[in-house]
């Protein structure tokens, strides 16, 4: 059964290897956990352009708290957005690691 908030989202790590389809719901959340770090720019911009196409404009993304690399590379990636009208840390309790982000009408 075919969900319409379903897409498959491309990921290439820049190994050579083939580029993989990856199916995510487009539920307004990116769990970037089951992903590799090399992938991660990639996707975030496959998955807010996605998420955009569905009409969705509230978002959170879940990069984990560890260091900080893959919170600083998403960051990155929606300043270089002109889509992204506000992001931050996600403030509720069970959110650590998380940010939310509101793209532009």
């Amino acid at each position: 059964m075919h969900d319409d908030n379903d897409s498959h989202i491309d990921t290439d790590t820049g190994d050579g290897d083939d580029v993989a389809s990856v199916p995510l719901a487009l539920d307004g959340v990116l769990d970037l956990h089951m992903f590799l770090p090399a992938e991660a720019r990639a996707l975030v911009d496959d998955w807010l352009d996605a998420s955009r196409e569905a009409g969705l404009r509230d978002l959170r993304i879940i990069h984990g708290k560890g260091i900080g690399a893959l919170r600083t590379l998403v960051h990155a990636a929606l300043d270089a957005r002109q889509d992204v009208e506000s992001y931050t840390l996600a403030g509720d309790a069970g959110s650590w690691g998380a940010t939310v982000i509101r793209l532009k009408d």
